[in-house]
């Protein structure tokens, strides 16, 4: 064929002589996610049909002098500005979000709490906000192993609002920082969990092992370290190209604080917890017991 008739083609309708073309249709597709083979066809007559309509539109708003508009205006001016965006940060997660085949396999092997050792705790909870006094004397009655009732009670008698309950979770929907511990605690065991949210008892009342081998964790491991990566990358050009920018806040906002430049402290910051395993036989937490106490 002629070049000329190749590049025709291309075009899959004309409107007033302003040409639609398949690489139009194709980028409304895939906007769409994926089209079952059997509505194909029928898919791209719609998206041919949306653009028909787009460019009837345009061309009428282009004839009305609409495009002069300062609202119009500025539209295209964000629309584009959020265009470029996204193609530069797709960019940047194409080279900064690649798995090597050895990431998921290490991964793997330095969890075990997550995996080969995983287990499903049955958990009784204390929770109560953040306090200046009192959390000592929760402690020392934790360390000597103390019910649950004579906590609560303590608890009453410094006038400390709190909440209780009671379920099985597995290993994945726990916060890692408190799987760690749990990890190592026997039947029976109580511990104290300290954050700038707030303070909670722990009861592990019940364990049981249900390991995960790595072939079954290979899907979610990954899909986690993507996104943890992504966001990470994200973050790191930002913060990149916020370093090397000169951003000043005038008006009503010249008293806000300048952006935050500062580097990412490691790895890993982006989440600390894995989606729960699909496969996994759980119970639903309890919450029948979850009113406040006073």
């Amino acid at each position: 064929k002629k070049d000329g008739d190749k590049a025709a083609t291309q075009v899959v309708a004309k409107v007033n002589g302003a040409e639609i073309s398949l690489h139009q249709v194709n980028h409304v597709l895939s906007k769409a996610g994926n089209v079952p083979a059997d509505q194909l066809e029928r898919a791209r007559k719609a998206a041919v049909d949306r653009l028909i309509d787009q460019e009837l539109l345009a061309a009428k708003a282009v004839e009305e002098k609409l495009d002069r508009t300062p609202e119009t205006l500025m539209a295209i001016e964000l629309a584009r500005r959020e265009i470029l965006a996204r193609a530069r940060m797709e960019q940047v997660l194409a080279l900064g979000s690649k798995l090597s085949p050895g990431d998921v396999t290490r991964y793997y092997a330095t969890h075990p709490e997550l995996f080969a050792e995983r287990q499903i705790y049955s958990l009784q909870e204390i929770t109560f906000p953040p306090q200046k006094d009192g959390v000592a004397d929760v402690q020392a009655l934790v360390d000597k192993g103390a019910a649950m009732n004579e906590i609560q009670e303590l608890l009453r008698s410094r006038n400390i609002q709190f909440g209780t309950n009671a379920g099985i979770r597995a290993a994945e929907q726990l916060p890692m920082e408190l799987l760690k511990v749990l990890h190592g605690t026997k039947e029976g065991g109580i511990l104290l969990s300290n954050s700038a949210q707030g303070h909670t008892v722990v009861k592990v009342v019940g364990i049981r092992k249900m390991p995960v081998d790595e072939a079954t964790a290979r899907p979610m491991i990954q899909k986690f370290l993507f996104n943890q990566r992504a966001t990470e990358a994200t973050t790191n050009e930002l913060k990149s190209l916020k370093a090397t920018a000169k951003i000043e806040y005038v008006g009503t906002l010249a008293d806000l604080p300048k952006p935050d430049t500062s580097p990412r402290q490691g790895p890993g910051a982006a989440s600390t917890s894995l989606p729960a395993l699909p496969q996994m036989d759980q119970m639903p937490i309890n919450t029948g017991e979850n009113n406040a106490k006073k």
